[in-house]
């Protein structure tokens, strides 16, 4: 396995575990260039759709954390999220990459917030 769709309580977790260290409505996007004081990185374009730069975080992500990654969609009230199990990282990227082509076939939306489940 090396993506999957977390179920309704896991997600809960990671969007409450994210909202502790990130004002999910007041964050994103407003603030990204206003306060230096956060400890998230922002991107202008879609990380999902460079295959390649999303696999090399995501390989560098496990080798200094050593633990699972998340991508979460439209946070925090109708969130989606996947999940990262750092087994066959490759598969994983390519399946998350076709499915954001079409936003999961117009289920998930903007932002796009992903992160490790050390947070």
């Amino acid at each position: 396995m090396s993506l999957t769709k977390l179920e309704h309580q896991e997600l809960s977790q990671i969007v409450a575990m994210l909202s502790n260290r990130l004002e999910l409505n007041k964050d994103l996007p407003e603030m990204v260039f206003r306060n230096s004081g956060l400890e998230f990185y922002f991107f202008e374009r879609p990380l999902l759709s460079n295959v390649d730069v999303l696999y090399d975080l995501l390989c560098s992500s496990f080798k200094v954390f050593s633990t699972r990654a998340f991508a979460l969609f439209s946070a925090p009230l109708t969130s989606t999220c996947y999940l990262f199990d750092g087994e066959n990282i490759q598969e994983g990227v390519e399946k998350l990459s076709v499915g954001f082509r079409d936003f999961f076939k117009g289920t998930v939306n903007y932002p796009v917030v992903m992160g490790n489940v050390s947070f």
